[in-house]
């Protein structure tokens, strides 16, 4: 017998194990985003709501991670997909008005898959999301799905939002009609229901109110069309019944829409999202609607991620952001994270490691590190409240205003944020500090180019809820 030397024995063992290891684990091949507006997480039953509005998307996160102290990078829908693109903050990016255009100088999560041999395609139900603004770089197809208005009143853009079954049907049709479904697909989903103005399915909305007297839409959606008129206390009710409705509405076309990826094999082995752009507000701090504020109620979102090849069903309370979407899928599909990337990845804490892992190996702690969020508004932007910038630490807030205002929250002991004063003076400081790196990055960033708003494109927004 011929004897080998210790060192000779070890590599060969070592080679084995990583042969082993790395036939025990893959990258997930397809990626699905779906991004749903306006959702608030105390609606989904994963994030603890008794309200039963959401059974597909909460079977969804017994299936993966769910991120319960997750913060979006702004309040309202395109500085916030622009950082979800980018990985990069509102005062970088500069998407600072309805008219911004995503700089094309900035590499979107699309134009990364699509290098890399990926089929791309977006279908979105806001119409803000417009290709000429840049969203849709890197995306083989990006279709923006409304609906007309039926009894649209005359000299009125009688357009409304697009609904889920008209988004799922344009989805199918796309992976239906590719050339070479042999090739990895990323596919980003835009959801619009919750959104004002509502209009739930009637049978969807009857459910809801159980026999209680149907809500004045018109009335409800024409407070939120105004935001600086507020609404009377006696239309909120119906107002949240009216935006719950719209969530177990598009809870059904999510559930739809998972359905028909299964059947055409996208999910056999596919890292998915589901997210939310920003939240609501419903006068917990005296306005409806979103755009204004900076506010627990608009900022906190759900992120919820599952490799649907390694179901598992676990929760996170780590802060995260939705900045750190990127590269988190950029490490599960084993792509390159680009530098410029603000973001952290999440892949450690998510699939399912090689049992190489689990015994040599432990998670890569995430860094404990603020939140941060922004409400920067070009010029003669309607400001309804003074909030800029937010950021967030483990049970602390700091709200700052373009007036100088410093608001200091606890979260833990005043988790509605009605007292703007009760953080103590070291934490005060621990917040300034966190709030100086955030304007820092500022200076790293370049501003957008603010294309003209056309009349048509200016009434879509008043119906909306938006003012500029």
């Amino acid at each position: 017998m011929t004897p080998h030397s210790p060192r000779r024995l070890l590599a060969a063992l070592l080679a084995a194990v990583a042969l082993l290891a790395g036939c025990s684990h893959s990258q997930p091949r397809n990626v699905v985003i779906v991004l749903v507006d306006t959702l608030r997480p105390d609606r989904l039953g994963v994030y603890g709501s008794p309200r039963g509005l959401t059974p597909m998307i909460d079977a969804f996160g017994a299936t993966g991670t769910v991120y319960r102290n997750a913060y979006a990078q702004s309040s309202w829908t395109n500085p916030s997909v622009a950082s979800l693109f980018t990985s990069r903050f509102q005062s970088q990016h500069g998407v600072t008005s309805f008219g911004s255009a995503l700089d094309d100088r900035e590499e979107t999560l699309a134009e990364l898959f699509k290098a890399r041999g990926y089929d791309t395609a977006g279908f979105i139900s806001n119409f803000l999301l417009q290709q000429k603004l840049g969203f849709a770089q890197g995306f083989d197809v990006w279709k923006v799905l409304t609906r007309h208005d039926p009894n649209g009143a005359p000299g009125k853009f009688a357009v409304l939002k697009g609904r889920g079954d008209g988004v799922n049907a344009a989805v199918f049709e796309w992976l239906d009609g590719r050339a070479d479904r042999s090739r990895p697909a990323f596919l980003y989903v835009h959801y619009m229901e919750p959104h004002s103005p509502y209009d739930p399915p009637d049978d969807v909305l009857a459910k809801r109110l159980a026999g209680q007297p149907v809500p004045d839409i018109a009335a409800v959606n024409g407070f939120i069309e105004m935001p600086m008129k507020p609404m009377p206390d006696a239309l909120l009710p119906g107002a949240e019944a009216l935006y719950d409705a719209e969530v177990a509405s598009v809870d059904t076309a999510i559930g739809a829409l998972f359905d028909g990826l299964r059947s055409r094999g996208v999910l056999d082995d596919a890292v998915v999202v589901v997210l939310a752009d920003h939240g609501e507000e419903f006068k917990e701090h005296g306005l409806v609607g979103h755009h204004q504020s900076l506010y627990q109620e608009v900022i906190r979102v759900p992120i919820i991620i599952a490799t649907t090849a390694h179901p598992q069903g676990r929760s996170e309370d780590q802060l995260v952001s939705i900045i750190d979407i990127a590269p988190t899928l950029m490490e599960l599909t084993n792509g390159k994270i680009p530098p410029q990337y603000e973001g952290q990845s999440l892949a450690a804490g998510i699939g399912a490691p090689s049992w190489w892992a689990k015994m040599f190996s432990s998670p890569k702690p995430l860094l404990t590190r603020p939140a941060y969020s922004e409400l920067i508004k070009a010029e003669g932007t309607l400001r309804l409240r003074p909030h800029e910038h937010a950021a967030v630490t483990d049970g602390t807030k700091l709200i700052t205003g373009v007036g100088g205002e410093h608001d200091y929250y606890d979260l833990r002991a005043d988790p509605g944020e009605k007292h703007p004063d009760a953080v103590a003076p070291p934490q005060r400081t621990a917040l300034d500090h966190a709030m100086d790196q955030l304007r820092a990055y500022a200076l790293r960033g370049h501003e957008g180019e603010r294309p003209a708003i056309d009349a048509d494109t200016r009434e879509r927004m008043r119906a909306l809820g938006y003012a500029e």
